[in-house]
């Protein structure tokens, strides 16, 4: 029950996120102004889930990066070679 909840709200979001974003641009028709703490979740989430795929190749790329350099920093291997250099 509570997946079936979870997936009716990402659906509700992900048809009037781009609603709200649209509305909001102030070149077709402007009807109202998002701040931005509303603004860019509603841009991350739309671009993410809602739009074509491209970039959001780029978010677990980076989280594989920055896991791997945390791990090649912590490996004892490096720790020998830093303390050596000192």
């Amino acid at each position: 029950m509570l997946g079936l909840c979870l997936l009716h709200a990402i659906l509700l979001v992900s048809i009037l996120g781009p609603l709200a974003l649209f509305f909001s641009d102030p070149q077709p028709m402007q009807l109202w102004t998002l701040s931005n703490f509303v603004s860019w979740p509603l841009t991350v989430f739309y671009r993410s889930f809602v739009a074509p795929p491209g970039m959001i190749y780029v978010v677990p790329f980076g989280l594989w990066l920055w896991l791997r350099r945390r791990e090649h920093l912590a490996s004892p291997q490096r720790r020998a070679a830093v303390g050596s250099e000192h």
